[in-house]
């Protein structure tokens, strides 16, 4: 833990799974959300707390990606037809933490990141 910055709190979410190849690593699954300290060194590994579990551990950075999110306001409802996908009344408040796709966006409800139609939502301008 020496070379964690216990100063710096990233909020990130996994790109990918991992699965741990030491005692003190940190297994996850694809799209889950984390609060994550990055290396005083610079190094791949970085400290991270999952949101939706709250298990922490070492993974490698590359893993992951900072998120940036910004509030959108649900124009319709939408019932999401997966489980990768968000169901959503008209009126409610989302948390948008990915713009890259132009047709789906990805939102996070309690630590979890799931695809939204992008066409259903407005960004909140501020």
């Amino acid at each position: 833990m020496a070379d964690v910055d216990e100063l710096t709190r990233l909020r990130v979410r996994s790109l990918y799974a991992y699965e741990a190849q030491r005692m003190e690593d940190l297994s996850f699954s694809e799209n889950i959300v984390m609060e994550a300290h990055p290396s005083k060194s610079g190094g791949d590994w970085w400290y991270g707390t999952t949101a939706n579990d709250s298990r922490s551990g070492f993974f490698p950075q590359t893993y992951v990606q900072v998120l940036e999110p910004v509030q959108a306001t649900a124009l319709y409802s939408y019932k999401g037809s997966g489980p990768d996908e968000l169901s959503f009344n008209e009126g409610d408040v989302l948390t948008i933490v990915d713009r890259v796709e132009s047709d789906w966006w990805r939102a996070e409800r309690d630590g979890v990141v799931y695809a939204v139609p992008a066409a259903y939502v407005e960004v909140a301008e501020g």
